[in-house]
């Protein structure tokens, strides 16, 4: 990760409405714009956002503005990566008159999305790794200039897609590949980013940059940095708010197959059909430890593993590599897709632009109650090691802010239990 600079400041070099499918002579909307997000998201393919404008001059009715525009977007903040995009315009909404001004909301998304809801395509492939078939089915189907990185994958696969749209084809994909250099990551995403398009396991992710043997590479998000020392303090993100979403959701847990599971997989050739029932602990030797009575809840889950020795529970050298059958791996993808996430936090930062989905960042929030004289009592059950796992870029006039959304399923402390 490059240098984090803290600030809220951008300049606009570009925020224009080309109309006429891009063809048009420009418009600057930048000094009548009010709002503008860019969403980026790890569970979704594509860039969205919207741009909500103060028109006091017309400008909707003599464009016309009919969501068939280019909207160009070239920001600058000092100290960080340039964010440069150009979207098309789909739809306007929640126009509305205000006095003399008339306020409208405009919907956007990237081209490629654009081009993967006029694209069906029958695709099927017996043999292949699917990391080779992902970049086949996005050079053919869905590329315009953008880049794609793609993890290669392990063990050739047989799929089939009827007439389904490419960025559907490719999430398909994503849930049955496993990672040839991580072999017990399974949790594949396929989403895209202001950087391009990306196929790559959420074990990839953290251990491309070590978070855990190389610390001072992770960015420190603290919520109340005053009481920090000063040379700790230069290299922290003030967090101005947060909210937390979801944690420790025990039934919904049950419901995605994260703590037990049973698969059945049928054989067209023989005929035979095999079941495999599947517990949290037989997957993972972490586990095996505990009673064979003992109910294993998301809280247990979440605070079993000691910081020192993992970012999450399941990226321990404990965890086997899944056999090579889809009943092998599988099952244990569900466990991680539904653990991973089982905490989300939306926080509010100043914002960042070479911040990135994916990233891992230190996250410390306090602890309820009076504030201590020197240090800051974290709360061990939020703190921890997270990923980042969607970003709204908000800009309004002369400010840019983040709401940044992290997951994560560990905290400082392992659980105590009584003798």
């Amino acid at each position: 990760m490059s240098q984090i600079t803290n600030t809220t400041d951008y300049t606009a070099i570009t925020l224009d409405i080309i109309p006429q499918h891009g063809t048009g002579t420009p418009v600057k909307i930048h000094q009548i714009m009010t709002e503008l997000h860019i969403y980026e998201d790890m569970y979704k393919p594509f860039l969205t956002g919207t741009v909500a404008l103060m028109d006091g001059v017309g400008l909707a009715s003599k464009l016309p503005i009919s969501g068939e525009e280019h909207l160009e977007v070239v920001f600058e903040t000092p100290g960080g990566d340039t964010i440069e995009q150009s979207f098309y315009i789909y739809k306007v909404s929640n126009r509305s008159d205000a006095g003399e001004m008339q306020l409208l909301v405009c919907h956007f998304c990237s081209h490629e999305m654009m081009k993967n809801t006029k694209t069906s395509a029958s695709f099927g492939f017996n043999g292949e790794l699917i990391s080779d078939m992902a970049q086949k089915m996005y050079d053919d189907n869905l590329a315009i200039d953008k880049e794609f990185d793609v993890e290669p994958t392990l063990m050739p696969r047989r799929m089939s897609f009827p007439n389904f749209p490419p960025a559907r084809i490719l999430l398909e994909m994503s849930k049955t590949a496993q990672s040839a250099a991580h072999p017990t990551g399974s949790d594949y995403r396929f989403w895209e980013d202001l950087r391009g398009f990306h196929f790559r396991s959420i074990q990839s992710l953290i251990e491309d940059i070590e978070p855990i043997k190389d610390s001072d590479q992770r960015e420190i998000l603290h919520r109340n940095p005053q009481n920090v020392q000063a040379n700790t303090l230069n290299a922290m993100q003030g967090i101005e708010e947060f909210r937390i979403l979801t944690q420790n959701n025990n039934l919904q847990q049950m419901l995605n197959g994260a703590l037990a599971n049973t698969m059945q997989v049928f054989d067209p050739v023989t005929g035979a059909v095999t079941i495999t029932e599947t517990k949290l602990a037989d997957i993972f030797e972490s586990f095996k430890s505990l009673e064979p009575n003992m109910t294993v809840g998301a809280e247990a889950i979440n605070n079993l593993m000691e910081p020192s020795a993992n970012i999450r529970v399941l990226l321990t050298d404990a965890a086997e590599e899944f056999a090579s059958g889809i009943e092998g791996f599988a099952p244990a993808a569900l466990a991680q897709r539904a653990l991973f996430g089982s905490t989300k936090i939306d926080l509010k930062l100043p914002g960042v632009t070479n911040r990135a989905i994916g990233d891992v960042v230190d996250l410390r929030l306090p602890s309820p109650g009076p504030r201590e004289t020197e240090g800051e009592r974290m709360d061990n059950q939020l703190s921890n090691n997270a990923m980042i796992t969607a970003i709204n870029h908000s800009f309004t006039r002369g400010t840019y802010r983040q709401i940044v959304q992290v997951a994560k399923d560990s905290s400082f402390e392992e659980v105590k239990t009584e003798d």
